[in-house]
């Protein structure tokens, strides 16, 4: 068989496959992104392409710099721009919640912290707190560890919260 014609049938073929792909996803909703990545071969492209406005409408063809690959959140890019905004808002409110309320607890646990506190919510315990050596770590060690451990649990709560806040990227 000759190398033309050999080549000529297998581009045919590649050209019906496309088209057959190209149809299959335009058919299904969930295979269209309102996302796409673009590499320029000249940085001042770049530039002009991510300080510009690319269309009439604000809400549509909006420019950024792409984060590094590692870093994107690709379940977040598919998010449409008014749910991205309307979920951005919620985080906001919740996360001033979170802020004002987060006292809250630890008022609580500082104050279970003190003996008195301890002996109001559980009088049964007044005899094990009067030793010497539990009534002197109760007093140092309780409170700072009750701190401590709302101090770590607090990056992992704003760190969900920002994935469902809907972020591309981590960074």
């Amino acid at each position: 068989m000759d190398a033309i014609e050999f080549y000529t049938a297998e581009i045919d073929t590649l050209v019906k496959k496309i088209a057959e792909e190209r149809v299959r996803v335009l058919k299904d909703p969930d295979a269209i992104m309102h996302v796409a990545f673009v590499s320029f071969s000249i940085r001042w492209g770049a530039v002009v392409c991510a300080q510009t406005q690319q269309s009439k409408n604000p809400t549509i063809w909006l420019t950024e710099w792409a984060p590094e690959p590692r870093d994107v959140y690709w379940s977040n890019l598919a998010i449409p721009f008014v749910a991205l905004t309307i979920q951005r808002l919620f985080m906001s409110v919740l996360l001033f919640f979170l802020v004002f309320f987060f006292m809250i607890p630890i008022a609580a646990v500082q104050s279970l912290a003190n003996l008195e506190g301890i002996e109001k919510v559980a009088p049964f315990l007044k005899p094990i707190i009067e030793v010497k050596i539990i009534k002197s770590f109760l007093q140092g060690f309780l409170p700072g560890l009750a701190l401590k451990i709302f101090l770590v649990l607090l990056p992992a709560i704003l760190m969900i919260m920002s994935k469902i806040e809907g972020g591309g990227s981590r960074g």
